[in-house]
């Protein structure tokens, strides 16, 4: 059974993967916050230091970690974009997964997070907003399900360095 409910949550991911990176790739380069997010992640990636060999406005722990990737697949924005289309997927299927926790039909689930990303497609880039939005339904999704379990100090000291950490993206 479980191994049922991974392949299906697996093949829910790779779909919103798909239907993601169908607008994501094809969009033309006009978002400013995009453009930013990328030079920050191409700097650091280079081996400049933030605040020191080039400004920036915003805490450079995003850029620092999509500067990782940046250095290990190339220094294109395709592969800002990659990221970009991982941190979507995921935020949909987070969504997904806490309807599943509220006790929501699987097919409204579904139906709301097309929905949701019909809405916001425009929109969605890389960046710190979204960014925080994913650590804080992640938040959100942990607190669901270790809801109705006994308190755990460490886990609540964890989902606290969680959100902590969706503070200094």
């Amino acid at each position: 059974m479980k191994n049922k409910l991974l392949v299906k949550n697996i093949l829910i991911y790779l779909g919103l993967i798909l239907l993601v990176s169908g607008k994501i790739f094809i969009r033309e380069l006009n978002n400013l916050d995009e453009i930013w997010g990328f030079n920050f992640a191409r700097c650091i990636s280079e081996g400049l230091l933030p605040y020191k060999d080039f400004s920036i406005i915003l805490t450079p722990l995003l850029p620092m970690i999509s500067g990782i990737f940046l250095k290990i697949f190339g220094t294109e924005l395709i592969v800002f974009r990659f990221l970009e289309c991982f941190e979507v997927a995921t935020i949909l299927f987070v969504i997904y997964k806490i309807l599943g926790r509220l006790e929501i039909n699987k097919g409204i689930s579904l139906i709301a997070i097309i929905g949701i990303y019909v809405i916001y497609s425009d929109i969605f880039t890389f960046d710190y907003n979204w960014t925080v939005l994913l650590i804080t339904l992640l938040t959100v999704y942990l607190e669901l399900r270790f809801a109705k379990k006994e308190i755990s100090y460490k886990r609540d000291f964890i989902l606290g360095m969680l959100v902590r950490f969706g503070n200094i993206i």
